[in-house]
């Protein structure tokens, strides 16, 4: 028996590496080959035609166990990081084959990541009608609704989730995320589970160690969020938790000065204000995202130990006294930007001794 065929369309650029060191002549030649190659271990023929930079791969499946083949491998190259090639090849299945739990889930999940909600919710639900008991499918409708702001519906489905499988590791932390704003101490029992089920991913380490500095347990909540740039440097998620650090770095100072201003950080800020001056503008800028840089790892604030060093500035250096120095470059760059941690006290301090020497 041979199926009627699927037709897939892929974008020329978008296509592997390899076909591109071919010469001009035997591009189209080094295509066809490709794809024959890619559906020889799932079966059936292949066709290949070109037009403009598009290429339409035509595959007649001979029996429906080829095309299961095909939606593993769908499956397989988004495991792969292959999202383009996996859309391509699950939407046109999803065509084929309307309640295709694999392919529910997965086209699903795709078009919840692109934002297509309403679409990605149709297929996630009709996933759940199909198998109610399908907590992975639960759990992606539940991220869908937080997508589109229905927290409520997130929560029920989450919930649904929870009670199907109270170990899932994803289910666990969409719900501490989920509830974290309203409840931080219910949110840490879920996290506090997750964290143990997925250690390295950073988005369950964030809600963790944000969950933990809400609770007022900063010296718990500090390592866990300065390792979210060792899991996940220079992202989003990298810098909000840069922020929650610094916020804690200001509470903890201020539960310790009051309203007092910090004395060894007034100091550094008049050294800070004095070196500036004399080296210029261009060279105190190339100090100040220096530092800001060095920052991104974390800069212990409480230790007196100098450290740290700079290859803009000779010399080791303290924590607080490169936060201080960073507070006043930006500070002096632009008066109104958040430097990330609190030292207006010591940095008007130093402004008024400034000025009077």
């Amino acid at each position: 028996m041979t199926l009627d065929p699927i037709k897939f369309i892929f974008e020329l650029n978008e296509l592997p590496e390899n076909y591109k060191d071919a010469p001009q002549n035997k591009v189209r030649e080094a295509v066809t080959s490709f794809f024959k190659n890619y559906f020889r271990p799932i079966g059936g023929e292949v066709a290949v035609e070109f037009k403009d930079d598009l290429v339409t791969v035509q595959w007649f499946p001979s029996s429906l166990a080829e095309t299961e083949k095909a939606v593993d491998e769908a499956v397989n190259l988004l495991e792969k990081g292959k999202v383009y090639q996996g859309e391509i090849i699950l939407a046109e299945l999803y065509k084929r084959f309307p309640a295709h739990p694999v392919i529910l889930f997965n086209y699903g999940m795709i078009l919840s990541d692109k934002g297509k909600l309403n679409e990605a919710i149709d297929l996630l639900s009709k996933l759940i009608e199909i198998n109610p008991e399908d907590y992975r499918g639960l759990n992606a409708l539940a991220v869908a609704h937080i997508r589109k702001g229905d927290r409520e519906k997130a929560r029920s489905e989450l919930e649904k989730s929870y009670q199907l499988n109270p170990e899932d590791p994803y289910t666990l932390r969409n719900l501490g995320s989920l509830v974290a704003n309203e409840s931080p101490e219910e949110a840490l029992s879920y996290f506090e589970k997750a964290v143990e089920l997925l250690p390295d991913d950073p988005q369950t380490q964030y809600g963790y160690g944000l969950c933990l500095k809400e609770l007022g347990r900063y010296d718990e909540a500090d390592p866990i969020l300065k390792r979210i740039a060792e899991l996940s440097p220079y992202t989003d998620l990298a810098e909000r938790a840069k922020s929650a650090r610094n916020e804690i770095a200001s509470i903890t100072m201020r539960r310790e000065t009051g309203t007092e201003p910090r004395i060894d950080a007034v100091m550094y800020c008049l050294a800070a204000l004095k070196k500036f001056n004399e080296l210029g503008n261009q060279k105190a800028q190339t100090i100040t995202y220096e530092i800001a840089m060095l920052g991104r790892d974390g800069l212990n604030i409480n230790n007196p130990e100098k450290k740290y060093t700079l290859k803009s500035m000779p010399g080791e250096f303290t924590g607080m006294q490169l936060i201080s120095y960073m507070y006043v470059g930006l500070k002096q760059m632009d008066p109104n930007l958040d430097p990330g941690i609190d030292l207006e006290n010591e940095y008007k301090t130093a402004l008024d001794m400034f000025g009077k020497e």
